[in-house]
């Protein structure tokens, strides 16, 4: 049974958006975290969200490469 490839392709396009998503929020947060020195729990939610909205963002582009 052959899977749409429109349907894959816009599984893949919603992770990519997702992973923009995921990245955007990171990067807000980075920002209102830049005057701090040392690792506190919110820099490091923000390190977590870019780290996943980058995976996701490789993740989408690489499906939609391979379909």
């Amino acid at each position: 049974m052959a899977i749409d490839v429109s349907v894959i392709r816009r599984k893949a396009l919603r992770r990519v958006i997702m992973g923009l998503f995921l990245l955007l929020i990171g990067l807000l947060w980075l920002g209102a975290e830049l005057g701090l020195i040392r690792l506190t729990p919110a820099l490091a939610c923000s390190v977590f969200f870019i780290g996943m909205g980058l995976a996701l963002l490789v993740i989408g582009f690489v499906e939609m490469k391979q379909r």
